[in-house]
């Protein structure tokens, strides 16, 4: 998960779960380990691209993440960069259907932070409990929502204080759909399903 805060000059990266099987082979614990198929195809998956990424010469740049990272914003506002939830690449993650408590025992006050920004579902989500904003960015290329366009999210920030804007920018779904096929992706029709929402 990426976070490019304007008026700052680096942008800030966490690891996520999936960058983390890349980097090791494994998969995820989500996934039921009586379905071989499943688990070939991740292993597959992941090998392919850990070779893509070593090709390119990013792996020591994806190995190097952090799992979370805390900033201050222009007006002292701490700030969480974490991908699941505060701790956590993986797991269950967050979700807009969550009570204040499931939010609250999944760290989010405990963190620290006054603003969470968190990934993981793929489902934007923007609540505030205990006093802590948690902000879900949503997915740029799989959301799991009727809305296909890319979906990120801008924050403003300076001294007087911050916003956030979820946005949206339309990409050709079909050709990404296709570069699956031209570059012998070993999952290209599941990630295909996906993208065109078949």
């Amino acid at each position: 998960m990426g976070l490019r805060l304007m008026g700052l000059r680096n942008a800030r990266f966490v690891r996520g779960n999936t960058d983390r099987y890349v980097l090791t082979g494994q998969v995820s614990a989500m996934m039921p380990s009586s379905d071989l198929e499943m688990l070939v195809s991740a292993s597959r998956s992941f090998a392919w691209t850990r070779g893509a990424i070593t090709t390119v010469g990013a792996y020591d740049w994806l190995a190097s993440l952090p799992v979370e990272q805390t900033i201050r914003l222009p007006n002292e506002c701490q700030v969480l960069l974490v991908h699941a939830s505060p701790g956590q690449d993986d797991g269950p993650g967050l979700y807009p259907e969550l009570s204040d408590q499931e939010l609250l025992d999944a760290g989010v006050a405990s963190s620290g932070a006054q603003l969470v920004f968190i990934g993981h579902t793929h489902v934007p989500m923007d609540r505030t409990v205990a006093g802590v904003r948690v902000v879900n960015l949503g997915s740029v290329s799989l959301p799991f929502t009727a809305e296909r366009r890319a979906m990120w999210t801008l924050l403003d920030a300076d001294k007087a204080g911050y916003t956030i804007e979820q946005r949206f920018a339309e990409y050709d779904i079909d050709a990404v759909a296709l570069a699956l096929d031209t570059e012998h992706h070993p999952t290209a029709g599941w990630l295909q399903a996906k993208l065109l929402n078949t």
